[in-house]
């Protein structure tokens, strides 16, 4: 824990160490990585590659919780080192998982792949840094991060699933 001697008058409290500006830095990556995905027809690629029933609708709102979500773990920051870091997590998974996986298992271009591959994967790994040498990166912490980024996938996927495959209203 750091002293806060901010002149507060409340000298010598302690407060976690922030995590925020390198997860601040995982949300500018998210944001690149959208607009390549956007401009390159990750939606296109997606419906061909994989006869996938996804909409540009379904993109834009995927998106924009993914947004949410890392902004929200960039303020929690050091607070919740397990929560923050799951937006780290979430990226490496997703260049890795999804972006370099998906191109050599279709053999094809993933839309996202470059940004994945130069921004997601390395501001992911530099939020981990930063815990690690904030002594906030228990293995505890990695485990609990790494859940919640792919519990994150997950929804996304069963969502998408009830959605086009067991809709619950017709």
């Amino acid at each position: 824990m750091k002293r806060d001697d901010n002149g507060s008058g409340r000298s010598g409290q302690c407060r976690p160490p922030d995590l925020g500006p390198a997860l601040w830095l995982v949300v500018g990556a998210v944001g690149a990585h959208i607009i390549e995905e956007y401009a390159l027809n990750f939606v296109g690629w997606s419906q061909q590659a994989f006869n996938a029933p996804i909409s540009w609708e379904d993109f834009h709102v995927v998106n924009a919780g993914v947004i949410v979500y890392c902004a929200a773990c960039a303020a929690i920051g050091g607070r919740m080192p397990a929560v923050a870091l799951s937006s780290a997590a979430l990226v490496v998974l997703n260049a890795i998982g999804f972006h370099a996986g998906a191109s050599l298992l279709t053999q094809s271009y993933s839309p996202g792949t470059v940004s994945a591959v130069l921004l997601f994967a390395p501001s992911g790994v530099f939020a981990y840094a930063i815990a690690r040498r904030a002594g906030l990166l228990t293995p505890r912490v990695l485990i609990l991060s790494i859940g919640l980024g792919l519990l994150w996938h997950a929804f996304l996927a069963a969502i998408f699933a009830i959605k086009y495959f067991a809709p619950l209203y017709r």
